[in-house]
């Protein structure tokens, strides 16, 4: 594992580098390695080619001077952990629609004052990020932060930080794109959102939602349109420790559209959602009561198949779910299946006899066999051919 320290403002692929952070600077590019560490050491340095280190960072760790920052380009995959310096961004992108640029690694925010985030992107372009995302401990150390109406694609988990507004993922100042597709959970702070939204946007998370230990899962305060597969609780309730109460979702907009798709209770009765949520209409939909004997009772959708035989497997004109599925599954009498065969609950009973084969040969030839030929017919046709 090596250190490399900027130098000067430039590509990173340019003489910037030096393996002390007071050092000569000179390229040093063709060096690194997935183990390595690039520290911006208060200067600028562009991602203009495809970079693969083990991380970058922009605060005072390995004796760099906090500060300065890194630029990804259009195109360009970064592919390092992210970690923020105490009071500035790490990392900007800013690019605009329709260009786009990836990350492939975890970010995390800074430990001091700071409301630039991590990673920010300025642009309207598409932000792919590949890792887990994680708010910082300073206040308003946000992991990744949306300014521009951009979007941003996070596959991978979004957690909350541990001091106030310190929130995984966040959706300000312009109404841009969020999505998700992880487990989303709130910070150890009451104001550390695991995802927060606060303007007109949209973000559509696939995955669940959990309070954290005192921070929601996701925060809506603006008109934004908000789609989450589930809401749970976390695990406040009789007997927790050290836990404040903490949703899943919460909505505090009249104007925003926060749905969901699934709730369930925190395992000691945590509320799942706040303020208004909407359950979306779907067949997916199910809900998870914590139950005073243990464990959780779900309760799912009279309509919905999940849960339920599928139709071809009941029996035919069975109706069930409440009355909303009726079986399509033909079983036949056990006197119709040859002995010992397994059919529905029993074994059939069905014995073939010496009568049943004469009966069925007897009809087969009144039908069929009366139109074959035989020796008799065969010979007569072949005398009547030769005395002709």
């Amino acid at each position: 594992m090596a250190i490399y320290y900027a130098r000067a403002n430039g590509n990173v692929n340019g003489a910037i580098w030096s393996t002390t952070p007071s050092g000569t600077a000179s390229d040093l590019f063709s060096s690194f390695t997935s183990a390595d560490t690039l520290m911006s050491n208060s200067f600028t340095v562009t991602f203009n080619v495809n970079t693969t280190v083990l991380e970058v960072r922009s605060d005072n760790a390995n004796s760099a001077t906090v500060g300065g920052s890194f630029v990804l380009n259009n195109s360009i995959t970064l592919t390092a952990n992210v970690i923020a310096g105490s009071t500035s961004v790490c990392l900007t992108y800013s690019g605009n629609s329709p260009s786009s640029a990836s990350i492939v690694g975890s970010v995390t925010g800074g430990s001091g004052t700071s409301a630039t985030g991590a990673v920010s992107h300025t642009g309207t372009g598409t932000l792919n990020i590949t890792g887990n995302v994680t708010g910082g401990t300073g206040n308003q150390a946000v992991a990744v932060r949306v300014t521009a109406g951009g979007v941003v694609n996070i596959t991978g988990n979004v957690t909350g930080g541990s001091a106030g507004t310190t929130n995984g993922a966040e959706m300000a100042t312009a109404a841009g794109t969020i999505n998700i597709t992880g487990i989303v959970t709130g910070g150890s702070n009451g104001s550390a959102a695991g995802a927060s939204i606060t303007t007109a946007g949209a973000c559509t998370i696939t995955g669940t939602a959990i309070g954290g230990t005192a921070g929601v899962g996701v925060s809506v305060t603006a008109a934004a349109t908000v789609t989450v597969t589930r809401a749970k609780g976390n695990g406040f309730g009789n007997g927790s420790v050290g836990l404040s109460a903490a949703v899943g979702v919460s909505n505090t907009s009249q104007g925003s559209a926060t749905r969901v798709y699934e709730i369930e209770y925190g395992d000691l009765g945590q509320s799942p959602t706040a303020g208004p949520i909407i359950l979306v209409n779907d067949t997916s939909n199910v809900a998870l009561f914590y139950r005073t004997s243990g464990g959780k009772k779900t309760l799912i959708d009279s309509s919905a198949s999940a849960g339920h035989p599928a139709v071809t497997n009941v029996r035919s004109g069975i109706s069930y779910a409440n009355g909303n599925l009726t079986g399509t599954c033909a079983v036949p009498a056990a006197g119709s299946v040859a002995l010992g065969v397994a059919v529905d609950n029993t074994t059939g009973t069905a014995i073939l006899t010496q009568a049943n084969v004469e009966t069925a040969l007897g009809s087969f030839a009144s039908g069929r066999l009366s139109n074959c030929a035989t020796i008799a017919t065969v010979g007569q046709q072949l005398s009547d051919a030769l005395s002709g």
